[in-house]
């Protein structure tokens, strides 16, 4: 409440707040790998074999990259061991090189290829027979469910309790 007089106790207290915007730091790519390990070590508890991770703030979160939602897939393939795969369209490949913190392969796929099916066939190949892939739940649902079509010796599950754990604070 204002007294009328240099303004309310609130705008005086606020007025004395000084910005500790220079004190913050980017988040650095050590940050990045102990955010994967700890997704790993839960992907391992849950006998989770890869996480796909859709153009989402979860990608972000776990690797750093920021892209934007489209009509074209873009994502990343996290696995217990190893780099993460990035999945996008070859004609964006070098503009997603030029922005990931994380180096990883890619997977690269064409306009007239399905890259549904370039993912299911690329975590087949790194999983074991029956394995599971988890999808982020900031996955489109034509995506997910193309995923889900398109595997034949692969469980697919929500990635949700595994990624709300590693960001929950």
């Amino acid at each position: 409440m204002s007294n009328g007089i240099g303004g309310s106790t609130a705008d005086r207290e606020l007025a004395k707040i000084e910005s500790r915007r220079a004190q913050a730091t980017p988040i650095d790519a050590a940050e990045y790998r102990a955010r994967l390990e700890r997704l790993r070590a839960l992907m391992r508890g849950a006998e989770v074999e890869a996480v796909f991770l859709y153009a989402s703030t979860s990608l972000q979160y776990f690797t750093g990259l920021k892209c934007y939602p489209s009509e074209r897939l873009h994502g990343a393939i996290l696995r217990q061991t190893g780099e993460p795969i990035y999945v996008c369209p070859a004609f964006e490949e070098a503009k997603t090189r030029a922005e990931i913190l994380l180096d990883g392969d890619f997977l690269l796929w064409q306009e007239h290829e399905s890259p549904t099916q370039s993912v299911i066939e690329t975590v087949s190949k790194c999983v074991s027979g029956g394995g599971l892939l988890a999808i982020d739940d900031q996955t489109p649902f034509f995506i997910a469910s193309r995923l889900q079509e398109a595997s034949s010796n692969l469980q697919v599950v929500s990635a949700e309790a595994m990624i709300a754990e590693c960001r929950r604070v």
